[in-house]
């Protein structure tokens, strides 16, 4: 009697399991991965990963984005990574490593496969490509692969000559690819008016529209006034080329592009537009861009042409003097569009108040931003000046905070401004503040404002802001250790838990003792600051002090610190750089993509341990030791850089350092070698003043 076969048993790998750590701590997430360390364990990891995955060997695993664009293994070893895709797979990213010759053909016949509707195989829905991916050698043949269900194409920063144009032109015609699309990106693609109208005779021409939903057009070189409109309504019959559109990002980079714009809106083939991003290209306008903008808003835009549109964004641009009398007014006036336009939601502005408030009717300032039905998303640019002031006293003494959904303060006295004046601009500001009329403040930027600013700080500690994330006080003196002290005050409070950047260059009062407090009240703070990405201490008078800085970094308080900008702060003794480094070894700056140390005193030996860790800073593309002794070490970082360490290095700055001509050669040697040719950027190498 012939046993039984046995039934293989289905194994996962469990949270405990050594391989399940391993994939957590070293490969794919379940949000976007990117892959940009072509080195032999980073590889192997990826494809055990993505093995594992698709087999589904890992329990509630899942990986849906992929961003493969800055790794440059073979084609050969791309592609075989790109066979182990799990089913969960919906947005690729790719790179010339994976585009340009000799791997198109095996890219032409990937995309074909993730194309089907095969067992097994992903149906991948967003591709991008990064910056000059696609030539005309690519172009013909990577359209015409394109999978068949692709809903996102995503082709910024890849110049579109008349041969890529010609060639995406065939391929929406031809109705084999492309059918599906909804989202198309073609930012900086240097499109002209000759290009946009090869692309609008193609998206015009198929018999049944694209069911194209989200289009970016940025980069435009558009002088003729039909370009624009032709690319969204058929000359023929006046139909809507695009039906589904909901959300257009323009650049209006001529007036030729804006009279496009307004006929489209106009003739009424926009219809279901929602959300509507213009972006401002002043220097080609000659600078009258506000004044085109408040003509848009005043004679264009409406309920009637745009009756579903909910955010209407031109932040970009920063409206002043007699045009942002025409959009206040517009803002809050009864019989105005926006008091009508019931869809609209959020209005993204600029708004510089430079006689503003004097160009507006005393009881008109009191409602121009607080009535109407949407919400403002709100940039303010402030002055030493009595418009400034007017501003901030109405919102102080309003009965309600300023209904925005965020609101952006931006506090410049450069430029010769009236003492009184400047000072009770800040004062309003407190008050202003310390009444609650301002806790949509996102950002608040103040520079070169030299006036005392304790009462101010003193009442950014009390007050919740639950929105900052952009905290920038530069160039002033009257920033000091006090205010600094402050805010450690209300970090350690968990007072600060959204800031992004923070950035205090050029506050030469500013020294350790205000920095180590409130470096301590990060670490006191149970989150620390989790968000915070920029961090710049530069021109201040820190020096060694910038010690307590990596206390913060050691404990994991600054998870996702990416920019550390030192630059000139009062030189910095061993112990920095030693444990600087000891806190990269340990993982602690795995994000860290560019690190400023220029015009401090780095001793040769501290450089030579920091350059030795290296292999730990995967994501650093710029580190500038301008004017310090590191080029000293040049044998040691020339090194650790021929074998791959700073995989991701982009710019190295050792201009003024020490270095010497054999070190030059080494560096320069390293920077050329093997393994640095195999990664997706190259160094660019400055050794200028040695």
């Amino acid at each position: 009697m012939e046993a039984s076969p046995e039934k293989k048993e289905k194994v996962t790998l469990s949270a405990r399991h050594p391989v399940y750590l391993l994939l957590k701590e070293r490969g794919p997430k379940h949000g976007p991965y990117r892959m940009n360390q072509p080195s032999r364990d980073t590889y192997g990891v990826t494809w055990l990963s993505l093995s594992l995955l698709k087999r589904g060997k890992v329990e509630g695993g899942t990986l849906k984005a992929l961003d493969l664009s800055r790794c440059s293994v073979s084609p050969g070893k791309l592609f075989l990574l790109l066979s182990f895709l799990p089913d969960s797979m919906e947005e690729l990213k790719l790179g010339p490593s994976a585009v340009k010759a000799p791997a198109l053909p095996l890219l032409c016949n990937f995309l074909g496969c993730v194309g089907t509707k095969s067992m097994g195989v992903p149906r991948v829905a967003s591709l991008a490509f990064s910056r000059d991916s696609i030539g005309p050698e690519e172009a013909p043949a990577v359209f015409l692969s394109l999978p068949v269900f692709l809903t996102t194409l995503n082709l910024e920063g890849n110049h579109l000559g008349t041969v890529e144009t010609h060639a995406l032109a065939s391929a929406i015609k031809s109705q084999k690819v492309l059918r599906f699309l909804e989202k198309l990106n073609l930012r900086g693609t240097g499109l002209d008016d000759d290009k946009v109208n090869i692309l609008s005779s193609a998206f015009a021409s198929v018999a049944s529209p694209l069911p194209l939903k989200e289009l970016s057009l940025s980069g435009l070189r558009v002088h003729q006034d039909s370009t624009v409109e032709q690319l969204f309504q058929k000359p023929e019959c006046r139909q809507s080329v695009f039906p589904n559109l909901q959300s257009l990002v323009l650049s209006v980079s001529s007036f030729a592009v804006m009279k496009g714009l307004a006929g489209s809106i106009r003739s009424g083939v926009m219809t279901c537009l929602r959300e509507l991003c213009l972006q401002w290209d002043s220097g080609c306008l000659g600078g009258r861009a506000d004044t085109i903008a408040s003509g848009l808003i005043g004679g264009v835009l409406s309920c009637d042409t745009l009756p579903h549109l909910r955010t209407l964004d031109m932040g970009q641009l920063s409206i002043t003097g007699i045009d942002a009398k025409i959009v206040t007014a517009s803002l809050h006036d009864k019989h105005s569009i926006f008091d009508q336009w019931k869809s609209l939601e959020t209005v993204r502005l600029c708004i510089d108040m430079t006689h503003v408030m004097e160009a507006l009717e005393e009881e008109t300032t009191t409602d121009v931003l607080w009535s109407g039905q949407m919400k403002l998303d709100l940039t303010m640019r402030l002055h030493g000046n009595a418009s400034s002031r007017s501003f901030l006293k109405k919102v102080a003494s309003a009965s309600n905070p300023l209904p925005c959904k965020s609101l952006d303060l931006i506090l410049n006295y450069g430029g010769a401004m009236r003492g009184g004046v400047r000072q009770e601009v800040v004062e309003a500001l407190t008050d202003a503040l310390s009444v609650g009329r301002l806790c949509c403040l996102r950002s608040l930027e103040i520079e070169s404002v030299e006036v005392p600013l304790h009462d101010l700080f003193d009442c950014i500690r009390m007050v919740d802001l639950p929105l900052l994330c952009n905290l920038r006080v530069v160039q002033t003196n009257l920033f000091t250790d006090r205010e600094l002290k402050m805010l450690g005050q209300k970090v350690e409070k968990g007072g600060l838990c959204q800031l992004r950047k923070f950035d205090l260059s050029g506050c030469r009062n500013v020294g350790g003792e205000g920095l180590k407090v409130f470096c301590d009240g990060v670490c006191a703070c149970a989150e620390g600051l989790p968000s915070l990405s920029i961090f710049d201490l530069s021109y201040m008078r820190v020096g060694e002090g910038a010690l307590f800085l990596v206390g913060p970094i050691r404990e994991g308080k600054l998870p996702s610190i990416e920019q550390i900008r030192l630059h000139d702060c009062g030189g910095f003794s061993d112990a920095f750089m030693h444990s600087l480094s000891d806190a990269v070894l340990d993982g602690r700056l795995m994000k860290l993509e560019g690190l400023d140390l220029s015009r401090n005193d780095v001793t040769a030996s501290a450089a030579e341990v920091f350059c030795k860790t290296f292999f730990r800073l995967p994501a650093l593309k710029m580190l500038d030791l301008f004017s310090t002794r590191a080029g000293k070490a040049a044998g040691v970082m020339a090194f650790v850089l021929s074998r791959g360490g700073m995989p991701s290095l982009e710019t190295l700055d050792l201009r003024d350092s020490g270095l010497t001509d054999q070190g030059r050669q080494k560096l320069e040697e390293a920077c050329g070698g093997e393994r640095r040719r195999g990664l997706a950027t190259q160094v660019q190498l400055f050794v200028g003043g040695n």
